[in-house]
């Protein structure tokens, strides 16, 4: 594998780790703050709609104490059986009770006999002592408010068809009261107490206007951003929670988790609920009436697909930010490599052709840096090489040139060799024959010691 390669790969797999690492990180980041900040909402949004719910009842209560100094209403509770008395303070009454859109308006002893009703049939004469917002002001003299559960009986005692209404939203014969009752005190003693509130099984004028205070009423894709939803129980019995009918999703209920921690626990549940048709990031709170009974559940929700995408527009700009990015780095690490690399390429193609006896190919000096240095080394010993090469090519070519003359000589003296050789054999052999026929006596006898002389010569 060329280096240049593993160079790459290696680039690629560094960038890639940190790539997938910071990405990683960043979308649990995004996704962790996201999803906590809609809950953080949520939980300012269900306190705003507390408020609310509460400012209700203080208005109540502030209508009732003008009421309470009212001077026929104190001698009616007086004179409790004069009928024009009585019909005039009705009428009052009745007219108040309309005016502030309200649903129930009752005047009562100060043992919380029903002196008068503001609704026909005007039934009266019934006791409401255990009525825990009566019986609060019977106890305390202090005026008391707060969200209560209304029996079939008292529904039916109360008319108007407050119970007809219960049992066309929701389908249960009671029915959740928010009210307020103040006490009419004289002297320090309690004369009597007035009582006013709404019923909210199918009012939507509370729970509208928590949306459209917290929320604006405004819709993302089709749907609802926020959602308010007032239970009775785990009964929904004022909502703007749209069913798939495109009608207020009165009447269904809540799921088992939310009804077992809020109902029966008292404990507020904050999380992601899917509410009839989608997934809000919601709060319910318990209900509880001025006894301390939990009897109903309110809940704030806001659309959690709305927050899923800014999540993904989030992580996707993070993303971008960080890939971008890391494509930079990459090209600007790759830049550099190749720069070094390069020339190291040159180099070894250089020393390919050196391998291969051609001495006279010089390396591109372009940069000062240590792989320039090396490609100038190389040059220079390249240089020194084809010097050497030079030099030793022509010392190779004196040697020849002498080795020619050697042969020349070598060849000329064999040649006077073989000649001398010639003209001597004959004159050596004539000589020999000469000398054995002396040393042998055929030419007269040879005294011993020329005979031993002779021999001498023969052997040499």
């Amino acid at each position: 594998m060329k280096l240049q390669t593993k160079f790459s790969l290696g680039v690629i797999l560094v960038f890639g780790v940190l790539a997938v690492g910071i990405a990683t990180i960043s979308v649990n980041w995004v996704n962790e703050n996201t999803i906590r900040e809609a809950e953080n909402r949520v939980e300012v949004y269900i306190k705003a709609a507390w408020a609310i719910h509460d400012d209700k009842i203080a208005r109540i209560r502030s209508v009732l104490e003008v009421l309470a100094e009212e001077q026929n209403i104190l001698n009616l509770l007086k004179d409790p059986k004069n009928k024009r008395l009585l019909s005039t303070v009705r009428a009052n009454l009745r007219a108040i009770r309309e005016e502030q859109n309200m649903d129930i308006f009752n005047l009562l002893d100060s043992n919380g006999k029903v002196v008068l009703r503001t609704r026909a049939p005007y039934n009266a004469g019934d006791v409401l002592s255990e009525d825990p917002i009566v019986k609060k002001v019977i106890l305390t003299k202090r005026s008391s408010g707060g969200d209560i559960i209304l029996s079939a009986e008292r529904l039916d005692i109360e008319g108007g068809g407050l119970l007809d209404r219960c049992m066309k939203f929701g389908g249960e014969p009671r029915g959740m009261f928010i009210g307020a009752a103040v006490p009419i005190i004289v002297d320090g003693k309690l004369m009597g107490i007035v009582q006013m509130g709404n019923l909210l099984n199918g009012a939507t004028e509370k729970v509208d206007r928590i949306r459209d205070s917290v929320f604006e009423n405004k819709y993302y894709k089709g749907k609802p951003i926020g959602t308010t939803t007032i239970f009775m129980g785990d009964l929904r019995i004022s909502t703007n929670v749209v069913g798939n009918n495109g009608r207020r999703a009165i009447g269904t209920r809540v799921s088992k988790e939310v009804a077992n921690h809020v109902l029966k626990m008292g404990l507020s549940w904050t999380g992601r609920a899917w509410v009839v048709n989608a997934w809000y990031l919601s709060q319910y709170d318990p209900i509880k009436d001025p006894d301390g009974n939990v009897i109903g559940m309110l809940y704030v929700g806001e659309l959690e697909q709305k927050y899923l995408d800014m999540r993904t527009r989030a992580v996707i700009s993070h993303l971008t930010v960080i890939f971008v990015g890391m494509l930079l780095a990459f090209l600007v690490f790759f830049s550099i490599t190749r720069s070094i690399l390069g020339p190291l390429q040159k180099l070894s193609y250089a020393t390919e052709r050196f391998s291969q006896g051609d001495l006279s190919y010089r390396v591109e000096v372009k940069t000062k840096d240590e792989v320039g240095a090396l490609s100038a080394s190389f040059n220079k010993m390249a240089e020194r090489l084809e010097r050497q090469q030079r030099e030793i090519q022509h010392q190779q070519k004196v040697l020849q040139e002498t080795n020619e003359e050697l042969k020349a000589i070598n060849r000329n003296y064999m040649e006077m060799l073989g000649f001398v050789s010639h003209e001597l054999k004959n004159p050596l052999a004539s000589a020999i024959m000469s000398l054995y026929t002396v040393k042998d006596g055929y030419l007269g006898e040879l005294s011993a010691s020329q005979k031993k002389a002779l021999e001498s010569v023969a052997q040499s």
